[in-house]
This record gives C-alpha cells, structure tokens and sequence, in this order.
C-alpha cells in the first residue's frame, strides 16, 4: 500500500506540472497569435503583472488572502479530520449508533450546508469562524464513514491475533487495528480535504469579505480580468499543494506503520 501512494504522489506531482506547462504554452500561443479576445484570456505576461491588491473598505494584498485562505483550509481539515475519526471511533465501538446516525448523517450532510451561515454568524461572530466550521463539518462526514468502514471491515486474521496475544484494549487499537484501518482513514481525509477546499473557497466567493475567493468575485466585479486569472491560479495551486501533502504524509505513516 504504501509503494502505491508513494506511486501516486510522484504521478500526481507529474501530472500536475505536465498540465501546467501545457496550459501555459497553450495560453501563451493563443494570445500572442490573437486567436482569443485578449480581454477574456489576457497575455501571460499581464496576468503576472497584475495588481493584487484589492482596492476596497478593507485592503489587502495577493499574500494577505492567501494566508487567510490558507489558515482556514488547515483549521478546517485538521477539525473535521479529528471530529470524523471520533466519530467513525465511536461507530465502530458501538455499531447501533453507527447504524441509527448514518442515514441521518447522509442526510444532512446533501443539504447546502451554506443556509447555516446566518445561524452561525450570530453563534460566531462576524469572523472566519463560521467559514470554518462549515467547512469542518465538511470535511467530517467523509472521514467519519471511512474510518468506520476502516475499523468495520478489517480482516478476521487481525482479530484473531489480537485476542491470541492478549493484548490490552488501547495496546490493541494502537498496534493492530489502527494500523489496519490507516488506508481507509487517509481515504477519507483525501476525501475531506477536497470537501473542506470546496466549502472554505466557495463560503469565500459568496459571503467573505476576505482571502483567495472573496478575491476572485472582487476582482471578476470589477472586471480586473488579469487579476482574476492571477487569484484563480492561486487557488488551484492551493489545492494542489494542501491534496499533495496530505498524500505524502499517509505515505510516510504507513511506510512507519508497516
């Protein structure tokens, strides 16, 4: 498993600067042949040139939104990474509530988990909190049924060695079960990390007056379309970085756990 994901990580990093260049040449021959209405593609060197800094009741510039993008990511990834472990725990130390909660779970987790945030505004204040703990709740529900699916379905060959050693119950999780239910469990958290980008990028874009998608809808607004493009390729690099991390450190803790 873990040649695999060690695998993966460098196919996912190629790819990634495959792609890129690829778009980037693609882009650089498209507007310097004026094939493209350059005032919705500009030329490269515009869009790396371009302002980034927002001119509005509360400035800032291209660093400022991506930290404060940044921390809410990580914020919300580490949360709903330990609240959904918890919780697919608990599933799995006690199968009827796993059983009972997990329509239930499925179920609120379809609804647009935006109508919370007026709720959550007045709970949390007019701050990034709010951001966070959508995107947190995000990024639980994947992980919570990975990790149950995790711990539920390890093999029989895993029980039985446990009960031969007779080890103790936390000696036990520790050096059995948890390592066999890893690959599910960083499953999961690939899974949240898409989610808790997805939730903490879109809450930006709709109602924050801060970081890379507030930035993104600001600047489109304004018609700065070389900026836009700039915020843009900030966000998707983002997102690779925080997917790529998360990768290799479920390589390097199952290469330790192997």
């Amino acid at each position: 498993m873990q040649r695999e994901l060690v695998r993966t990580l460098w196919s996912q990093v190629i790819t990634f600067l495959v792609l890129t260049v690829v778009i980037v040449a693609g882009w650089w021959l498209v507007t310097e042949t004026e094939l493209v209405d350059t005032r919705i593609f500009p030329p490269l060197g515009e869009i790396i040139g371009a302002q980034t800094q927002l001119v509005d009741p509360a400035p800032a510039t291209f660093l400022d939104h991506l930290a404060i993008t940044s921390a809410r990511v990580v914020a919300s990834l580490v949360a709903g990474f330990l609240l959904g472990f918890g919780l697919g725990v608990l599933f799995w130390r006690v199968p009827v509530l796993g059983r009972a909660l997990e329509p239930y779970l499925l179920a609120f987790y379809a609804v647009p988990l935006v109508v919370f945030y007026p709720f959550l505004l007045v709970l949390l204040g007019i701050n990034s909190w709010p951001i966070i703990a959508i995107s947190t709740v995000m990024c639980c529900v994947p992980v919570a049924l990975n990790t149950w699916i995790g711990f539920r379905e390890q093999k029989e060959i895993h029980k039985m060695v446990g009960r031969a050693l007779q080890l103790p119950t936390m000696l036990r999780f520790r050096r059995i079960e948890l390592p066999a239910a890893l690959p599910e469990v960083f499953t999961g958290a690939r899974v949240g990390a898409v989610y808790s980008l997805v939730g903490t990028i879109g809450m930006e874009f709709m109602v924050s007056s801060e970081g890379l998608g507030y930035a993104v809808r600001y600047q489109y607004e304004t018609f700065n379309v070389p900026s836009m493009y700039l915020f843009l390729a900030a966000t998707l690099a983002l997102s690779f970085v925080v997917v790529t991390v998360l990768l290799a450190v479920s390589a390097v803790w199952l290469r330790h756990h192997e």
